[in-house]
């Protein structure tokens, strides 16, 4: 079965968000450590250097179209949060003030931006940095999402990673139908029916 459109909120452009362990698909992210911990079951990732935000990457962007770019943000001590595209444009956020002190609870910050001339993440690397960070804190991300149009919606996979995640279902049952039908075959019960 083919998923073809995200029905819940809007489409996140963004592969594999959920785990969050696309490295080579995120910038930025030596500086990021995957963490244990888990957040709305979406895998949790820590930095203590400020400025290097985690950013998604070779993601196509259609030219002068506007986009939301959201996350779970939360720090462990005393920082600023700042949104920023490209070459250090700083952006107001939906739902926070520009310098805002890190919040301490978990909490889905967004931002919009016009992609300008530019197709490709790569070129506006969109992203949520600490500004300052005291010495030992941290910055925590999960949940990215980036989505067109100006309203952020609430976390949601990628559509690829929907169709994955049926397939493996899929390809699970059929495995367990095989062993049904191989390990009852004495008479009884001729097959898994």
């Amino acid at each position: 079965t083919d998923v073809t459109e995200l029905q819940v909120g809007g489409e996140n452009l963004v592969p594999k968000t959920r785990e969050f362990n696309n490295i080579q698909s995120l910038g930025n992210s030596t500086n990021w450590i995957e963490q244990s911990i888990k957040y709305e079951d979406l895998t949790v990732r820590r930095s203590e250097t400020r400025f290097l935000g985690i950013f998604p990457t070779n993601v196509t962007l259609k030219p002068n179209t506007l986009y939301t770019y959201s996350a779970y943000v939360k720090g462990d001590g005393v920082g600023t949060l700042m949104a920023y595209i490209s070459s250090g444009k700083l952006l107001k956020c939906h739902n926070m003030q520009l310098g805002q002190n890190l919040p301490t609870e978990w909490t889905r910050v967004a931002f919009t931006f016009d992609s300008l001339q530019y197709t490709s993440t790569n070129d506006v690397k969109p992203r949520f940095e600490a500004k300052t960070l005291d010495s030992g804190v941290s910055m925590y991300v999960c949940g990215i999402k980036l989505e067109r149009g100006i309203l952020p919606t609430d976390w949601s996979p990628h559509v690829k990673d929907l169709k994955d995640n049926i397939d493996d279902v899929t390809n699970a049952l059929n495995s367990f139908e095989s062993t049904v039908n191989n390990s009852f075959k004495d008479g009884i019960i001729q097959q898994a029916e």
